[in-house]
């Protein structure tokens, strides 16, 4: 199970999902309530968008996968999704919304992206435009107007007994600072070099390792069932 991070979609996980399916997982992506294909609402607010997550993703995942806003809905929805292993690609935690950018009016043309996107190929480029044209515009102002405290790790539950965190050695979200936290918490750390806050599109292949070495230690057949129809906040995508 892959879930995106603000602004993005499920299309953004477009070469890791087909990555995994040739490991012989069965993917699911959903797009965040506001996000790619759907639904809006009046309002956002964060229990409500993981427990979308919970509600229409499926229970006891071998791996689910959560990039920094997704990352923080994944921590919130993890007790009730309960996978195998969970991975927390630089989640937002521990860090003032105050110190992230989120303009409402995100990135429309490659120009726009900025210098993390100046290695992505057009492909890269073209999802990631394409993403922010579907986020819904009142999103940021409803879920971070308020700029209230900073979201907080969770500790693992015990039902999940595989926890690993991914940190890029440059522009990360997660404070340095809270690295010792995490730990203490049960969580394992890996910093992965030359990378940016986007590790899984900035570097493939090593992220795809790392998801493997994770999966490595689960009893084959490896996926998740396939989820049947869509859920009031979240869209479901499926990839084998």
């Amino acid at each position: 199970m892959l879930v995106h991070g603000f602004s993005d979609s499920a299309a953004t996980w477009w070469r890791v999902g087909p990555a995994l399916a040739d490991l012989g997982c069965t993917v699911l992506a959903p797009d965040l309530r506001g996000h790619g294909l759907s639904p809006r609402s009046d309002a956002y607010a964060m229990a409500d968008l993981a427990m979308d997550l919970v509600d229409t993703l499926p229970v006891d995942a071998d791996l689910a996968v959560g990039h920094s806003l997704g990352g923080v809905l994944l921590g919130l929805a993890l007790p009730g999704l309960r996978p195998r292993r969970a991975v927390f690609v630089d989640p937002a935690w521990h860090r003032p919304w105050d110190d992230f950018d989120l303009a409402e009016a995100r990135p429309r043309t490659p120009e726009e992206l900025g210098p993390e996107a100046m290695h992505w190929d057009a492909a890269e480029v073209a999802v990631e435009l394409a993403s922010n044209a579907h986020l819904d515009p009142r999103f940021a102002g409803s879920l971070f107007g308020t700029r209230g405290p900073a979201a907080v790790a969770p500790a693992p539950p015990l039902q999940v007994p595989g926890t690993l965190v991914v940190v890029p050695a440059q522009g990360a979200a997660l404070p340095l600072s809270v690295h010792p936290l995490l730990r203490a918490l049960g969580y394992r750390l890996q910093v992965v070099p030359d990378v940016g806050h986007v590790v899984h599109r900035d570097d493939l292949e090593t992220f795809v390792s790392l998801l493997e070495q994770e999966l490595r230690g689960l009893p084959w057949p490896r996926g998740t069932a396939e989820v049947q129809g869509d859920a009031s906040g979240a869209q479901p995508r499926s990839a084998r």
